[in-house]
This record gives structure tokens, sequence and C-alpha cells, in this order.
């Protein structure tokens, strides 16, 4: 599927298609992390904060997390330039996430207390740009899925939108990525 335009409310559609049902053709809507740089970078700021975003996941990864999947939303998916004449101030994050000592519930414990600023968003907002919440999957619930959906669905005022999936590439290309800003002198 490509990724989606903003539609004529400056926002990522909440479908894509002739009826929200369409399989494949709601939001969460799979992106890679290159596509998202060329769709969404477009400015200094946006950069800045992708390049926050990168070094979040690089940390969860040093600290032996998988990352099954990331929803990405916020103003960053917004046409938040037009809609509120600002840049954006961060990406809001869901992070999907395994780690070999989630069921040692006294280890998992320590390791995400230890690490607060990954898992705190105000700390990672400070740290990263990047307003971040995180699940395992082990402590997933229905009713927490709907929840996330629901909230990333919707500006504040109302407004039906669509939010971005993005899976784990490796780090690979995050690291390339990474370094493009860099170069740009954008990278934290």
């Amino acid at each position: 599927m490509p990724f989606p335009s903003f539609n004529a409310s400056n926002v990522l559609p909440p479908y894509v298609g002739q009826w929200p049902g369409a399989p494949l053709g709601f939001s969460p809507y799979p992106a890679t992390l290159g596509e998202i740089a060329q769709q969404l970078g477009a400015t200094p700021e946006r950069r800045g904060i992708l390049a926050g975003f990168i070094q979040l996941r690089r940390q969860l990864r040093n600290l032996g997390f998988t990352i099954d999947r990331q929803w990405i939303d916020g103003s960053f998916c917004e046409n938040i330039e037009f809609l509120e004449g600002r840049q954006p101030g961060d990406i809001d994050v869901m992070s999907f996430l395994s780690h070999p000592t989630e069921n040692d519930a006294a280890a998992f414990g320590a390791l995400v207390n230890a690490n607060i600023h990954l898992f705190n968003p105000i700390q990672s907002k400070a740290h990263f740009k990047c307003d971040h919440y995180a699940m395992t999957a082990d402590a997933m619930s229905i009713e927490q899925l709907c929840y996330w959906n629901a909230l990333f669905s919707h500006r504040r005022n109302g407004l039906w939108k669509g939010y971005l999936q993005i899976g784990d590439e490796g780090a690979a290309s995050d690291d390339i990525l990474l370094a493009d800003l860099g170069a740009a002198g954008l990278a934290p």
C-alpha cells in the first residue's frame, strides 16, 4: 500500500479506498522509516524529531528490546504547519515491545526503572522529542489496544484521522537514516 497523502483536512486519512472496511485500506498504515522521513521530514524541525525517534529506537534495542511494531501519530503526522501555523514539537509513539526478562517481573521492573527516560513520556519527550509509551506483548489487552487506537485515530477536536505503523527494519537501516540526518546537522 502506498504511503497515504494528507486529505482535505490536512491529516492522514482514517482509511483509503471506497469504504472503511476494505482490507488493508485503513489506519494504521504500514510505513518504513525511510518513507516517513521522505514524506514527513520536510523541515529541519521534523528531521530533528526523526533523529530523536531513531535514537530512542537505538537505545531500546541496546537494552535487548525487540521492537515488534510502533504506532506513530500526533502533530508530526499532520500538516500542522497549515492547520495551526507551527512546527510539530514531537512525535507520538506507542511501542509494542518484547524483552527476554519480561516474564521476570523484578528484573524487568529494574530494567525499566534504570532507563526511565525511555518509558516516562515526559522524560522521553525531553530526551528524544518523542511522547513515548510502551507495552510488552504479555501486558497487552483488547481494552488497551482499543484505547490507543481510539486516541491515535482522532484529533483533539474529534476529527477522524489516520496514523502510521512501523516495524523494526533493523539497526542498520535506522543508522543509515540517522547518519544522513547527522550529516545535515540534525541528529541529537
